[in-house]
């Protein structure tokens, strides 16, 4: 029985390893709300943080390291991607190169925080009910590195986007 599980689990791991690699290379139109949903995360994982107990100085030492390691990763990844015209709309795409750095970046992130709890002992280790919470500061920091250099280098694309969004919620309230 433990063959079968080990092999779902390589099956799973395969096919979100592949649904993440073609989101990465597709391209898709630039939001005029880039910087929303890293803003809602990373202020919904301060707010789990914060309620929880467990997390003392250590775990949010470790939070915090998490945080700007993924906020660097997510400037570079941000400056690595892809922004054009395309029918009027901005796209923005990857390449192989920010799907390379991503990767390369995920052993190295992980790899900080766990050589954080021998430094800074056991509170800088989440389990239980503070498991998720490296993972959202860590996806929060990702998504707003990202944002904010998207949001740096291309300001009027962004601006562009965000009025093509508010024309096109205005078209859809007068049907």
């Amino acid at each position: 029985m433990h063959d079968a599980s080990y092999a779902r689990d390589i099956i799973i791991g395969i096919v979100l390893l592949g649904v993440l690699i073609q989101r990465q290379l597709t391209p898709r139109p630039l939001s005029g709300r880039l910087l929303l949903l890293p803003g809602i995360l990373g202020v919904y994982a301060i707010y789990a943080a914060a309620g929880n107990a467990q997390v003392g100085l250590a775990g949010w030492i470790s939070l915090l390291v998490t945080l700007v390691l993924s906020l660097v990763v997510g400037l570079i990844r941000g400056r690595l991607t892809h922004v054009y015209q395309e029918n009027g709309r901005w796209m923005v795409a990857g390449s192989w190169k920010t799907l390379v750095f991503w990767l390369a970046s995920i052993p190295i992130r992980y790899g900080v925080h766990f050589l954080l709890v021998p430094l800074l002992g056991p509170g800088a280790a989440f389990q239980g009910s503070t498991s998720t919470l490296p993972y959202l500061f860590s996806i929060a920091g990702l998504m707003l590195g990202r944002a904010a250099m998207l949001a740096l280098r291309h300001p009027e694309a962004v601006r562009q986007a965000s009025l093509d969004r508010k024309r096109d919620r205005a078209a859809r309230r007068g049907r």
